[in-house]
């Protein structure tokens, strides 16, 4: 029996869906870093590794509310959380910027495209195209969260004095989440292109139409 296919959502929704995931994937991922942290880059790296491991699992399960199924709700999420271990396993002990934040999420982004995949894009023989396509959508999630930090780090909280990692916590929260919301509406489009669910066209306008 052929699969419904899934009502298809306009790019602000989709956008608005992956936007809340990274929201709720970053306030997720700070609570869970540990108070004790003692420098910066053990921040980010406990940060990074939070990150990694609860925001696949939610675009996971925002796939699987763009197509309308608690089955590939339930898939998203495994094969998510799956991607999202590997990614903090991979992240290691010392935190690298360009590893974390871009090499990693554009491999993991493949990775989780070719497994969740969808009921428009046939498990095997579009195994391939998802990877490939998932993998910008990683890259450009990254790249979208870094470049956001670094302009509201530059034009938005500079000049900035941060002496003591408490100080630093507080930076983090104001750069990383309006950060984690674009970087998220991005990968939810993206990510949703990858596995075969694009986004509705606008409806066309005729133009020179007569009006009765």
């Amino acid at each position: 029996m052929k699969a419904a296919t899934p009502k298809r959502l306009s790019r602000k929704e989709m956008f608005l869906i992956g936007a809340c995931a990274g929201l709720a994937g970053f306030l997720l991922a700070k609570v869970m870093v540990p108070a004790t942290v003692y420098s910066f880059q053990e921040h980010d790296l406990f940060l990074a590794r939070n990150i990694g491991f609860v925001f696949p699992a939610l675009i996971g399960l925002a796939a699987g509310c763009v197509e309308g199924s608690l089955a590939r709700m339930l898939q998203g999420m495994t094969f998510g959380s799956l991607v999202g271990f590997l990614y903090a396993k991979l992240c290691g002990n010392n935190f690298d910027v360009v590893m974390a934040i871009l090499g990693l999420p554009c491999f993991c982004g493949g990775l989780m495209a070719a497994l969740v995949g969808s009921s428009q894009s046939p498990w095997l023989t579009g195994l391939p195209w998802r990877l490939g396509k998932g993998m910008v959508a990683g890259l450009a999630c990254g790249a979208v969260y870094l470049l956001s930090v670094n302009l509201i780090v530059a034009y938005v909280l500079s000049p900035i004095y941060v002496p003591d990692v408490s100080a630093y916590r507080a930076i983090v929260w104001k750069t990383g989440l309006p950060s984690m919301f674009l970087a998220g509406g991005v990968f939810q489009c993206l990510f949703c292109w990858a596995i075969g669910l694009p986004a509705a066209s606008p409806p066309s306008v005729k133009v020179g139409a007569q009006v009765q």
